[in-house]
């Protein structure tokens, strides 16, 4: 990050210029359904030995992570429904 940090608090996939497309829903869904898919991973290990093997989901709660800030540029109506029907929100705000 800018303070030189290596490890920023917020991890960012990605960015880009303009509309919010179905693509950038999709990509921060895959990365939303791979974290649930850990999660359940490590219940199911826990349940079988009585310990966290791979980590304590509880410690890492990246879920809220998940979502997409808009600034400045339009939602397109296909990305905002599909958005909506699997859980991302979509921050915007008109900034400039």
């Amino acid at each position: 990050d800018r303070d030189g940090n290596p490890n920023p608090p917020i991890p960012v996939s990605g960015i880009g210029i303009g509309p919010v497309a179905k693509f950038d829903v999709m990509r921060c869904g895959v990365m939303l359904e791979r974290e649930r898919e850990w999660v359940k991973m490590c219940e199911k290990e826990y349940a079988a030995t009585g310990e966290w093997v791979s980590g304590n989901p509880m410690n890492s709660i990246k879920e809220a992570y998940a979502c997409i800030l808009a600034f400045d540029v339009p939602v397109l109506p296909d990305a905002e429904k599909m958005a909506k029907d699997i859980g991302i929100p979509i921050y915007t705000a008109e900034i400039i």
